[in-house]
């Protein structure tokens, strides 16, 4: 369902203390502040993708003890401090794929012990501090061809691991060459329909 929701209030979820989903995508949103789901205790997933969120407050996922997917991929989002994703203990999905980040600083992800899927693809990094985080980067195809081609002897280059396409599953980008790094274009099959067997009788004029 598409709302039109454009601010979240401090208060917006208050007295929902069991609340474990919650999906608020395909809104207007621009900004999460600080606080917004403190009051959300067993929250396990959390929905912001497909808003316009070009900033997201320090604290603003504070007090989510159990939050073990955050979705905030087709966003704005354009920098991330150190501290955005602080006290999260359980998460283990970050999807940040589709937004504008140009630059992620040393320690942002320093605090997820758990984080397993990290997702930054599609986005315009040029500048990535060193800090020890594995990442994983759902397609290493052409769009990743401008950031692979920046990244050598970057001190990250080993924490960058590739899920897609098959061909590249588990490798570490660094170890793909460039020119490797394309976009498949969409199969066309021809469908040739089967020659049928040709019969051919001789005629002969017998004469008597």
């Amino acid at each position: 369902m598409v709302n039109k929701i454009a601010n979240i209030q401090h208060d917006s979820f208050l007295n929902l203390p069991e609340l474990e989903h919650l999906y608020l995508g395909y809104n207007e949103i621009t900004s999460i502040k600080k606080g917004t789901f403190s009051n959300l205790p067993q929250l396990f997933n959390l929905g912001l993708f497909n808003n316009k969120i070009s900033n997201i407050e320090h604290g603003s996922f504070w007090n989510l003890p159990k939050l073990a997917g955050l979705q905030l991929y087709n966003n704005r989002i354009n920098n991330i401090k150190p501290g955005t994703f602080a006290n999260l203990p359980n998460l283990q999905l970050l999807d940040l794929k589709n937004n504008k980040i140009s630059i992620v600083q040393g320690g942002t992800f320093s605090n997820l012990p758990k984080l397993k899927k990290l997702f930054l693809n599609n986005n315009q990094i040029t500048i990535l501090s060193e800090y020890n985080e594995l990442m994983s980067i759902a397609n290493c195809d052409c769009r990743m061809l401008p950031f692979r081609q920046k990244m050598v002897g970057k001190v990250f280059v080993d924490h960058i691991i590739c899920e897609k396409p098959s061909r590249f599953l588990r490798r570490k980008l660094k170890d793909i060459n460039p020119d490797d790094l394309i976009c498949d274009k969409p199969q066309i099959r021809v469908l040739v329909a089967p020659r049928l067997p040709t019969c051919l009788s001789t005629y002969k004029d017998h004469h008597l």
